[in-house]
Parts: C-alpha cells; sequence; structure tokens
C-alpha cells in the first residue's frame, strides 16, 4: 500500500499529467457549453411559426392518417397498431429551428465524443508516466530502493490506472450533472431510462478508459519510450484498419480496432460490410457485440501487459 501511495503521489506531480487532465476537462467544458447553446429554447416567433407549420402539415395528411386508424396493419404490415400511426404524425419539433436538449441524445453525440476523448487522455497518461521514469532515469533508483520488480509495475500500473479512471469519472459526473442542472431550468425532466443510459454508457467508457491507460503504460514499460509507445499504437491502428478494409476475407471488418471500439462505448454497433451482401444487395448490416470488442481487445491488452511485466522482470534496467 505504501508503494502504491508512493506512485500516486507521483503520478499528481507530474506536470504533463497535470496538462493533460486540465486539456480534457477544458474540452469537456467545450462539450457543456455547445450542448447548452444548440439546444437554447426558441423564442416566441420561432414557435409561433413552427405551431403553424405543424397545424398545416397535420390538415394536409388528416385523411391518411384516419386511415391509418382505420386499418394499421395495411399500412405497417402484421402486429401494427393506432400507436404506429401516432408516431407518424408530424410533431412541433420537426420544424423548431434547433432541438430541445435530450439526455439520451447527448449519449450518442457529445456524450461518446468525450469518452473517446478521454480514452486518448488515458493512453497519453499511460505512457507519459511510465515514460518519464525511463527518461529521466529515476527508475533505476526506485529499484535500489524496492528490489522486486514485480510489486514495483503493479503499483505504478494500478496507480496510474487507477489515478486516470477516477478523474474520468469526475470529469463526466460533472458534464452529465450540468448538463441535468441545463435541463431542469429549462424544465425539461429526464426519465429513468435517459438515466440507465447515461450510466451505462459511462460505465464502458470508464472501463475503456482503464484499459486504454493500463495499455498505454504497459507498452511504454515494454519500449521504454513514451514516443516508441505512441509511434508503436499510431502504426498499428493503421495497419489494422488497412487490413480490416483491405483482405478480401469475410467480415474483416469484426478486427478493425477503431469499429471494436465504437461497439465497446456503444454496446454493440451496427456494421456495414460489402463482403456478406447478397447478390440483390441486401443483408450487408451485422452487428458487432459489446462481448466480442471486450474480448478482442482484452486479449490485446492481456498480450501487451504480459509482455511488459515479463521483461521488466528479466530485462536489464541500467
Amino acid at each position: 500500500m505504501r508503494l502504491f501511495m508512493v506512485e500516486l503521489v507521483r503520478l499528481a506531480s507530474r506536470r504533463a499529467v497535470v496538462v493533460l487532465l486540465l486539456v480534457a476537462t477544458g474540452l469537456a467544458a467545450v462539450m457543456l457549453v455547445s450542448a447548452a447553446y444548440d439546444t437554447r429554447p426558441v423564442d416566441a416567433t420561432e414557435r409561433a411559426a413552427a405551431e403553424q407549420q405543424l397545424a398545416q402539415q397535420r390538415k394536409a395528411g388528416e385523411s391518411d392518417y384516419r386511415a391509418c386508424l382505420d386499418d394499421p396493419t395495411g399500412y405497417y404490415g402484421p402486429g401494427a397498431t393506432a400507436s404506429d400511426c401516432e408516431g407518424s404524425r408530424p410533431r412541433l419539433e420537426w420544424f423548431l429551428s434547433r432541438p430541445e436538449l435530450d439526455l439520451v441524445a447527448e449519449v450518442e453525440g457529445r456524450g461518446r465524443t468525450l469518452l473517446a476523448l478521454l480514452a486518448v487522455t488515458g493512453v497519453l497518461i499511460g505512457a507519459t508516466f511510465a515514460g518519464a521514469d525511463w527518461s529521466s532515469g529515476s527508475l533505476t533508483n526506485q529499484l535500489l530502493f524496492v528490489p522486486r520488480r514485480t510489486p514495483v509495475w503493479l503499483a505504478k500500473g494500478v496507480a496510474v490506472v487507477g489515478g486516470t479512471t477516477l478523474s474520468a469519472a469526475v470529469v463526466l459526473a460533472a458534464f452529465w450533472g450540468s448538463l441535468q442542472a441545463v435541463a431542469s431550468a429549462r424544465g425539461l425532466g429526464a426519465s429513468a431510462d435517459a438515466w440507465r443510459e447515461v450510466l451505462l454508457g459511462s460505465g464502458r467508457g470508464l472501463g475503456l478508459v482503464a484499459a486504454v491507460t493500463l495499455g498505454g503504460f504497459a507498452l511504454t514499460m515494454l519500449l521504454r519510450s513514451t514516443v516508441a509507445t505512441l509511434g508503436l499504437l499510431l502504426g498499428c491502428l493503421v495497419v489494422g484498419e488497412g487490413l480490416a478494409s483491405g483482405l478480401p476475407f469475410e467480415r474483416m471488418s469484426q478486427w478493425s480496432p477503431a469499429q471494436n471500439v465504437g461497439a465497446w462505448l456503444s454496446g454493440g454497433l451496427q456494421v456495414f460490410d460489402t463482403s456478406i451482401c447478397t447478390p440483390e444487395g441486401q443483408a450487408c448490416v451485422y452487428t458487432l457485440t459489446l462481448s466480442h470488442a471486450v474480448t478482442y481487445l482484452g486479449a490485446l491488452l492481456a498480450v501487451a501487459v504480459l509482455a511488459s511485466l515479463v521483461t521488466f522482470r528479466r530485462r536489464d534496467v541500467a
């Protein structure tokens, strides 16, 4: 525990780590302001014009709506009900110049962008934290006081992963709490389902932040250089995307790093892949599941961690 606390203090004292967290927080604040501004309430003139357009459109489609109510299955197929007819009627928000603040929409928009930003920040922090020890030569001195290498590696890894993930959780809590405050001030409530989506999305995002932070740290402990780690990750991303899109095998897109990250953040992703299309050009979409993404990215992380630990235990540090 003492070794862990020492590493946690060292993490907090890294200027580069603090700067990265401040930049991420600043960008989160920009997203928050953007969300509040883009969904600001319309004025009375805009609302009156939208209501007039709504009335005109509903009047024009009234006969079709009545016919649908009389025979929903004739319009929407077997199992259709009157609620399907109601759902197709024009709504006021269709004619407003900007939408109202909707937390579910933000989860799929700015919320996902924020999670990706925090994941990138995690990679940079993990790599920077380990790289600074190698570049300064301080790791040699640390091992003089604690010669057991595995506890040193684990203490560093747990500290950087824990500290970064906790910081990301604070940023996410501030972002969603502020959005909820804005929504409440405008008289817009958030349903339990909306908050469920927020919490599930944030949980998956924090899991990704923890994983990529550990991956960045492990690779840098293996390669002994922050630049080498970032170069390797960039190269793997480019090569991985190229192979996933270029090799003539069915569903190669399921091995795309970017697609798997998207599936992790979304809890599953609909992927368009021409390799599975039928001759008629149909059935070109399949579901890349969350379990596949976790297994694929988790396997890559496990290889990096194992290689890093084994190498750190056996290789000369000086």
